[in-house]
């Protein structure tokens, strides 16, 4: 009953700034995925070890950068992942204002 009243403030037209955000995240989160993935397949096709094998794992990371809750273990990445991951997170600040 809760969710159904959480989901019923999201869509009030008061609210709606709210939705609009979860909106532009989710985005966000889908294009740096994507980027994300063709970095990886780069990667693999030169020969160069990383750990990101499926779109899920690509979706894992750029979900977790854009929540910001941390990596713990699963960072051991490439340059040009990492440097995709700061891009990332500077497109929060943008997302936020």
């Amino acid at each position: 009953m809760l969710s159904l009243k959480f989901i019923h403030k999201l869509f009030n037209k008061d609210n709606n700034h709210v939705l609009n955000m979860f909106i532009n995240h989710m985005i966000s989160v889908f294009v740096f995925s994507l980027l994300y993935y063709f970095v990886a397949f780069y990667l693999t096709q030169n020969n160069i070890k990383n750990t990101l094998n499926t779109y899920y794992d690509c979706f894992y990371l750029s979900l977790v950068t854009q929540s910001t809750l941390g990596y713990d273990n699963i960072i051991k990445e490439h340059s040009y992942l990492k440097n995709i991951q700061i891009l990332q997170m500077m497109s929060i600040f943008i997302l936020v204002i």
